[in-house]
């Protein structure tokens, strides 16, 4: 039994433009939701200035969140949903798609494993 999938994902050379501001950064975020079929419940977003994001929206399913350096090109995210991986991967392949980077890390975490200890980390 597992309590969910959690998906730490590292995006960098994604363009500054697209990053630096909430707007771009949550219209990002509202597609991923949308297109991965995954459900709000609530989110709040913050700018820095003069550029940069950080963002958190609460699912039904549980979270995804966001930093982003645009100075650096760069994007911290995680996402994790309890109970469908499928969502989970979903999402992450929609964001690598939606934050045009240019390299991606993932670390993909398999949550709440009992027994299987050897199978709670998987390295994409």
């Amino acid at each position: 039994m597992t309590m969910g999938m959690h998906i730490i994902m590292e995006l960098y050379g994604c363009p500054a433009e697209l990053i630096a501001h909430v707007p771009s950064v949550k219209h990002i975020f509202d597609e991923i939701i949308r297109k991965a079929n995954i459900n709000r419940i609530s989110e709040a977003y913050h700018q820095f200035k003069p550029y940069g994001v950080t963002g958190i929206v609460l699912l039904e399913e549980s979270h995804i969140s966001v930093h982003t350096w645009p100075e650096f090109g760069y994007v911290a995210m995680d996402i994790y949903t309890c109970g469908s991986e499928e969502k989970a991967i979903k999402a992450a392949k929609i964001a690598e798609k939606l934050f045009m980077p240019e390299k991606v890390l993932k670390k993909e975490l398999i949550r709440g494993l009992e027994h299987e200890t050897s199978l709670a980390r998987r390295f994409l």
